[in-house]
């Protein structure tokens, strides 16, 4: 059994709405964390679903401790509240989902967020984010229209490495 069962469980007791939970350690997110870098809305059309979570907010659990246990599960879920994203600061991410396809892709989606705020953090500069009428010329895809395509972009790539 993981050791961090208690991050999924204890999400799943606290809210009805999720049927996938998804705990990961990327490397970016991991340093943004570590940084206190501000994950805003600084790119559009580049991807949507992304810019969408970082207008929406993603909070930042503040201890990096393993989750073993569910009295240490009960402040990161306070932490997280009713959203999908929340960073562990010096530990990693928990993404939820209606789906296991839908979780995945928004994990995809906020470590691209993620990936670019650290990029520009190393730039030295910082990016502004978008403007309310670029936000408001944004379509709004679905989160099921992109989880499909994104979903299937990534089944075909899997099924490439799996032929060579």
């Amino acid at each position: 059994m993981p050791k961090e069962l208690p991050i999924h469980s204890e999400i799943y007791k606290a809210r009805p709405d999720v049927t996938c939970v998804v705990h990961a350690h990327p490397p970016e997110a991991l340093i943004c964390g570590i940084a206190e870098l501000e994950f805003r809305p600084i790119f559009g059309s580049f991807n949507i679903p992304a810019m969408r979570l970082a207008l929406e907010g993603i909070p930042v659990f503040g201890h990096s401790y393993l989750v073993t246990r569910p009295d240490l599960a009960k402040p990161f879920i306070d932490a997280m509240g009713d959203k999908d994203v929340c960073v562990m600061r010096g530990h990693g991410i928990t993404v939820t989902g209606r789906s296991v396809e839908d979780a995945v892709v928004r994990a995809l989606n906020f470590n691209t967020l993620a990936k670019v705020t650290l990029q520009v953090a190393q730039t030295g500069r910082e990016a502004r984010a978008i403007s309310e009428e670029d936000i408001a010329e944004l379509p709004d895809l679905g989160q099921t229209f992109n989880e499909e395509w994104v979903w299937r972009y990534y089944e075909r790539k899997l099924k490439q490495l799996e032929r060579n």
